[in-house]
């Protein structure tokens, strides 16, 4: 649910790059990197866009996901 959630908010602002801030803002601070909407930022939504449309066309009824990070 959440992925497909998240999917659809990558494609809508891919759709309409001036609605960014209010669907997927960037987080200023010391580790989280670049704050400007520009083409990295997208670019990353791009491929975000296909490594979820990659897993939510496989059967996955079965599957569990876990989000993990590290700075």
């Amino acid at each position: 649910k959440e992925l497909h959630e998240l999917l659809r908010l990558c494609l809508e602002v891919l759709r309409n790059k001036e609605e960014a801030s209010q669907l997927l803002p960037n987080k200023a601070g010391f580790f989280f990197g670049d704050v400007e909407y520009n083409e990295d930022y997208f670019a990353d939504l791009k491929d975000t866009a296909e490594g979820l449309r990659s897993i939510l066309n496989q059967d996955n009824s079965k599957a569990n996901f876990y989000y993990s990070s590290s700075w």
